[in-house]
C-alpha cells in the first residue's frame, strides 16, 4: 500500500470518528466545566475580560479560551457550536495518532493506536468544551515530530512552537515537555556536540513567559495565591487521594488500567529482545516518558489541595496504547490482525453511546 493511502486510512478513520461524535453529540451532557468555558467566553467583552475571568475561575493558560473567545463571538451559539472545536481538534488528534503508529511501528500499528486513541479518549475530550481536545492533538503532534527526527533547525523551530503552544494550552502539558528535555539533555551531555537539540525548548520558554507573567507572577505579586488547578482543587487527605486514584481507575472501563498493563507487555518484550535499534531507542523513551508522567501526576494527588483525576492521564493513555498496537503488530499476523481492526473500528459507535 502506497503512501497517500495510508493516510487516507487514518483520514478515513479520523472522519467515521468524527461523523460518530456528531451522531450521539446529544449523549453527554455539558459539566460543570464545560459550562464555566462558556460563561468566560460569553461575558468577556475584551482580552482584558478574559483575563480576569480568567483568574478568577480557571487559572489555565488562555490559548484555549482565546480560540473560544472567538468562536462564539462568530458562531451561532448550540449544542454543536461549543462542542465543535474540540471534536476537531481531537479527531485530528487520531489522525496524527495514526500517523504516529505508522512512523515508528507500520502501517497496521497505526490502524490500532489511531483507533485506540478513538475509543479510549478521543469521545472524553471531543464532547468537552474544554482544551482537552487540543492538548490531545499538540502533544500527539509534538511527539510526532520527536520521534521522526529532528535533523534541522527548521523542524526544531517548528518543535518549539508547538511545545510553547502546549504549555499555553494547559499545565499538565508541561510535564510531557519536561521529560523529552530531560532525554536530550542527557544526550547533550553524553555527546557534548549538537547543543542546537534543546533550542526547542528555548522556544517554548520564550512563548511562555508572556502567560508567566501575566498570569503567575504579576497575581501573586498582587496578593492572588497562585495555585496550578491542572489536577483540581479539594481538600485531600492522603486517603482521599489513594481512593481518587482508585476510584479514577475504574473509570471509563478500565481505560487507564490497560494502558499501564500495555506498557509492561512492551518493556517485557524489550527486555527479552537486547539488539540495539534507534526504533528500540524510542520505544524506550516512550515507556519512560509514560512511567515519567504517571508517577509525577499521581504524586501530585498527595500535595495538599490537588486532586488526580482521569483527564491528568490524558496525554499519555495513547502512547500506551501505541505500545500496544505494536504489541498486536508484532505477535497477530494475516486476517486475525485485520479482523481485529475492523473489530476495533466498529466498536466506535459503541463506545461513543457508553462514554
Amino acid at each position: 500500500m502506497t503512501i497517500k493511502r495510508e493516510k487516507l486510512v487514518y483520514a478515513a478513520i479520523s472522519l467515521f470518528f468524527f461523523g460518530t461524535m456528531l451522531l450521539f453529540l446529544s449523549v453527554p451532557s455539558l459539566r460543570f466545566d464545560d459550562l464555566a468555558q462558556i460563561g468566560m467566553c460569553d461575558k468577556s467583552n475584551t482580552f482584558l475580560d478574559m483575563y480576569k475571568l480568567t483568574l478568577a475561575t480557571d487559572r489555565m493558560p488562555m490559548l484555549y479560551h482565546i480560540i473560544m473567545f472567538f468562536w462564539l463571538k462568530i458562531c451561532p451559539f448550540s449544542d454543536l457550536a461549543v462542542r465543535l472545536p474540540g471534536m476537531i481538534f481531537t479527531a485530528l488528534g487520531v489522525f496524527v495518532c495514526g500517523l504516529f503508529g505508522k512512523k515508528l511501528y507500520g502501517f497496521y500499528a497505526g490502524v490500532f493506536s489511531a483507533c485506540f486513541a478513538a475509543i479510549s479518549i478521543g469521545f472524553y475530550c471531543g464532547a468537552a468544551v474544554r482544551p482537552y481536545g487540543l492538548l490531545f492533538l499538540l502533544i500527539m503532534s509534538a511527539l510526532y515530530v520527536y520521534f521522526s527526527g529532528i535533523e534541522s533547525r527548521a523542524t526544531r523551530v517548528g518543535l518549539g512552537i508547538l511545545f510553547g503552544l502546549i504549555a499555553n494550552t494547559c499545565y499538565i502539558g508541561i510535564i510531557v515537555i519536561f521529560i523529552l528535555f530531560l532525554f536530550d539533555l542527557i544526550d547533550v551531555a553524553r555527546s557534548r556536540f549538537d547543543r542546537f537539540a534543546l533550542v526547542p525548548y528555548f522556544i517554548c520558554g520564550v512563548i511562555f513567559i508572556p502567560w508567566f507573567i501575566v498570569g503567575i507572577v504579576v497575581p501573586s505579586l498582587c496578593g492572588s495565591s497562585f495555585a496550578v488547578n491542572a489536577v483540581g482543587t479539594a481538600d485531600t487527605s492522603v486517603a482521599d487521594a489513594i481512593g481518587t486514584v482508585i476510584r479514577s481507575m475504574k473509570l471509563f472501563y478500565g481505560v487507564a488500567a490497560v494502558s499501564l498493563l500495555s506498557v509492561f507487555f512492551v518493556f517485557l518484550r524489550l527486555c527479552l529482545k537486547r539488539e540495539e535499534s534507534p526504533l528500540r531507542t524510542f520505544t524506550c523513551r516512550l515507556i519512560i516518558l509514560y512511567i515519567l508522567y504517571f508517577f509525577i501526576v499521581v504524586s501530585a494527588a498527595f500535595v495538599p489541595n490537588a486532586l488526580f483525576g482521569f483527564r491528568t492521564l490524558l496525554p499519555i493513555i495513547p502512547i500506551g496504547f501505541l505500545l500496544l498496537a505494536s504489541f498486536i503488530t508484532k505477535y497477530i499476523n494475516g486476517k486475525i490482525r485485520i479482523t481485529a481492526a475492523a473489530a476495533i473500528v466498529l466498536a466506535v459507535p459503541f463506545f461513543a453511546y457508553m462514554f
